[in-house]
């Protein structure tokens, strides 16, 4: 996917929030370029952006000639040496780091909690394990620091294996108790981030193409050093049986629980409309089997 405007306009967002104070190192998932080029119909009419945002992070002021070279495809790693961060690229093609595969690899124990942004541009969607893609963002940050994700929502045909859901993001956050930040739609060629609501999907056609969608990004602070919880979708949670909700954990208020341990907390605060009615007779079955002595 590459940076483009829309990362340009976000970046700036989160400068003035004071998102990016203490951001000293830099990891990309994917070998990723400037956007801007000729090419980059949406994004090379805005490239002025690139010095406009490297001048508001506090960086030098860009002459033409640094703009043009930085720019055209070139690495990201020109414009966050810029702003006096390091930066590091982890993709199979190796084409500005060490080779890594994010389907099979893990994180180095050197890089673990190394990083203080780590930035998904549209690298997870190409990947056949998910799973391990989420687990190595997770890996790679360290505590305080922030995972951005800029992926297919809806279109781009055969772009990828997979487009996503905001409720993975969502997810993800809840196990894991990651602050949520922000969530946008951007819709390609609009050059736009849309701030995110279940709302905006009724205004939304389907596009079609590879290269015609609508992106979802998103925006989350780890808060704690503590493992990588696998998420589970909610909804489905509280039908598990018992023996296979063990076998996932939650994080909650900064203390890793056990998947029964937590539902069934969670369950005493929940109101009975919010359950399903195979979950109710489930837990219904379990506490009179536990009453009368006998286990399921």
């Amino acid at each position: 996917m590459g940076y483009s405007v829309e990362t340009m306009a976000l970046y700036q967002m989160m400068q003035s929030q004071g998102l990016f104070k203490g951001v000293r190192r830099v990891v990309d998932l994917g070998s990723q370029e400037m956007h801007f080029g000729k090419q980059d119909t949406t994004s090379h009419p805005y490239r002025n952006i690139i010095a406009r945002t490297v001048e508001a992070m506090g960086g030098p002021a860009l002459s033409e000639a640094d703009l043009n070279i930085l720019s055209d495809r070139s690495s990201v790693k020109g414009f966050y040496e810029l702003l006096g961060m390091e930066y590091t690229a982890l993709d199979a093609d190796g084409w500005y780091g060490k080779p890594f595969d994010l389907n099979l690899d893990s994180v180095d124990s050197a890089d673990r909690n190394a990083y203080c942004l780590c930035v998904n541009a549209g690298t997870t969607e190409h990947l056949m394990d998910q799973n391990n893609a989420f687990k190595i963002v997770h890996h790679l940050t360290r505590p305080g620091g922030l995972m951005l994700h800029a992926l297919p929502f809806l279109g781009s045909i055969d772009h990828g294996f997979f487009n996503y859901n905001p409720n993975l993001f969502w997810a993800l956050a809840r196990f894991n108790d990651y602050e949520m930040l922000g969530m946008w739609a951007s819709p390609s060629g609009t050059a736009s981030l849309l701030p995110w609501n279940s709302e905006i999907a009724a205004h939304m056609n389907l596009p079609m193409g590879s290269s015609k969608g609508v992106g979802i990004w998103c925006l989350m602070r780890k808060r704690h050093d503590l493992d990588y919880c696998v998420p589970f979708q909610a909804g489905y949670e509280d039908a598990q049986a018992d023996e296979n909700l063990a076998r996932y954990n939650y994080v909650i208020n900064g203390q890793l629980m056990s998947g029964v341990e937590a539902i069934r907390i969670n369950g005493q605060k929940a109101a009975l409309e919010t359950f399903g009615g195979r979950a109710l007779l489930n837990e219904l079955c379990r506490r009179i089997a536990a009453r009368i002595g006998i286990h399921r």
